[in-house]
């Protein structure tokens, strides 16, 4: 998660070592009190999240389902969104790093949401 979405006073831990965040841009580190500035944009991890994702189980949602619902969020947001170059770039990275971490095919692009013509 970006450092931007953790709330005032909540714990993180950032390249190894573990923060409070104290203001909007700085931390202090929990050991030594020692503050930091931090990066809005920098990738953190929430003392409350979880540590290790949970792999997918006969009882959770089957990949392919998956797939499709990704396919259907993909299509709303082309049309919606696909007439600006910024974010078809970054949806499509971030489509594949999505289906990579979960160690899935990704699906291809739908035709519809490579048409950027308007409806």
């Amino acid at each position: 998660m970006k450092f931007s979405l953790l709330a005032v006073g909540q714990q993180f831990e950032y390249q190894g070592e573990s923060y409070i965040k104290s203001t909007p841009l700085i931390a202090h580190q929990v050991d030594t009190g020692e503050q930091r500035l931090i990066p809005r944009s920098a990738n953190v991890v929430s003392a409350d999240a979880p540590v290790e994702a949970q792999p997918l189980g006969d009882s959770d949602i089957e990949a392919e389902q998956l797939r499709d619902a990704f396919a259907e969020l993909e299509q709303t947001l082309h049309q919606q969104l696909g007439n600006d170059a910024h974010f078809v770039r970054a949806f499509e990275q971030a489509r594949q790093r999505f289906f990579e971490r979960l160690g899935l095919a990704a699906v291809p692009v739908s035709p519809r949401a490579k048409d950027h013509s308007p409806s």
